[in-house]
């Protein structure tokens, strides 16, 4: 009887050990790109120019996420294999030799690491498969992209120009007429996808990117889906990560463009003061110092669950501190902003208006009838427009819009001219 107790007892401690990790599992990736070469999308910053290789280049970006994302699967019980460890010339290896090694390797999933880049100004998220928009070449690369998306999404310390979903066929994606596209893909036997995390030459996010911590979030991001779709249950650990800038300061850089009206205007704070105090404020568990290339994100990692505080603190700035609650598995975004008391606040001066010249005894009437003469609303106000000011002038309407966008519109029929 107790044999068989012992044995049941290793049994459902397999199983349970089965269940939170993962053991078993395989997983290949590939940091795009290697190097410091024309082909390694070096973009220029406030920092750094182009050129220096301690500034942003897509190849080392991508491989600050999978080399965390290699240890923290690792950890996990998961078995790795990188297609590079280093940064240099030679780990731009030819794509099909990397898919023929991945294809021996048989792993139960492929993830090729990138960001993206178009304009300058667009910033949102791209899941590529090999195959078209209907179905994968490679049977459930559709469907592990696709269930990787919303894990992916939740990067609440960028900015999206959009949050559409965009997982896609390359065939489809590329235009090639139904033939797969991305090299790094096509051949691949096993089920796989190519991330382009954001866009690399939007410049808030190339600042974000020159921070390795805002590059491991990328990876825990990676690691929680891997765990949801692999059925693990998420490690007893989480992690706070966040940004504090300024709050009456705008970044004048001309190379810093941002969206309108997004937290991208505001001054990132470089060598500002992060601690992580307990949920009662008295104990320092961790300090962070917010580097000096204009992002001023911060993390701390591998926390027990529960309430903290954090506080910031900058020269020349009002302190401020935080409640965060850490959940297992998760990461907890937190935002600062904090005050610059240097700046003067501005203000309108005591205005005196002198009495109007009127006809003697003249008065304000208690009431007056007004009639609508137009309540059609113009076409141009229907489609989403938000109006942030207007200034009327020589019968035409000046609008000016968050998109941002002016509008000149007649003001007697209230159409665009």
């Amino acid at each position: 009887m107790k044999k068989i107790i012992l044995l049941l007892l290793v049994i459902f401690a397999s199983t349970a050990n089965y269940a939170t990790d993962l053991t078993g599992i395989k997983i290949y990736i590939n940091p795009g790109h290697g190097g410091y070469d024309s082909d390694d999308r070096n973009v220029r910053t406030i920092p750094f120019p182009l050129g220096d290789n301690n500034g942003f280049y897509e190849s080392k970006s991508n491989l600050h996420k999978g080399l965390y994302l290699r240890d923290i699967l690792q950890s996990a019980g998961a078995t790795t294999m990188m297609s590079r460890t280093t940064n240099t010339t030679v780990d731009d290896r030819n794509l099909q030799e990397i898919v023929a090694e991945a294809n021996a390797f048989q792993p139960d999933a492929f993830l090729s690491i990138h960001s993206n880049a178009l304009n300058g100004t667009t910033n949102y998220l791209l899941l590529l498969y090999s195959g078209t928009d209907a179905a994968s070449f490679t049977p459930g690369s559709k469907d592990i992209a696709t269930a990787c998306w919303p894990f992916m999404l939740d990067n609440q310390l960028t900015t999206w120009s959009s949050t559409a979903t965009r997982v896609r066929g390359d065939a489809d994606f590329y235009g090639t007429g139904g033939t797969a596209y991305l090299g790094v893909l096509r051949n691949l036997a096993y089920k796989g996808f190519l991330s382009e995390g954001s866009f690399h030459d939007y410049p808030p996010e190339t600042h974000r990117l020159l921070n390795v911590d805002y590059c491991k979030l990328e990876a825990i991001r990676f690691y929680q889906f891997y765990h949801s779709y692999f059925n693990a249950d998420l490690p007893n650990k989480g992690t706070i990560g966040g940004w504090v800038k300024s709050d009456n300061e705008k970044i004048v850089n001309p190379i810093f463009t941002y969206m309108a009206g997004s937290n991208d205007q505001w001054l990132p704070l470089n060598s500002a003061t992060v601690k992580l105090l307990d949920a009662a404020g008295t104990s320092v568990l961790n300090t962070y110092t917010t580097d000096d290339w204009y992002n001023g994100v911060f993390a701390f990692y591998n926390l027990d669950p529960g309430n903290y505080k954090v506080a910031f603190a900058a020269t020349d700035y009002d302190p401020d501190t935080l409640d965060v609650t850490v959940q297992a598995g998760k990461i907890a975004y937190t935002k600062a902003k904090l005050y610059n008391y240097n700046i003067p606040v501005p203000h309108n001066s005591d205005l005196d208006y002198p009495n109007p010249v009127q006809e003697a005894g003249v008065v304000a009437m208690n009431n007056y009838n007004f009639t609508q003469v137009n309540n059609a609303q113009p076409a141009w106000l229907t489609d989403g427009t938000t109006i942030k000011r207007a200034i009327y002038r020589n019968e035409k309407i000046y609008v000016l819009t968050t998109e941002p966008k002016i509008y000149v519109i007649d003001a007697l029929t209230y159409n665009v001219t």
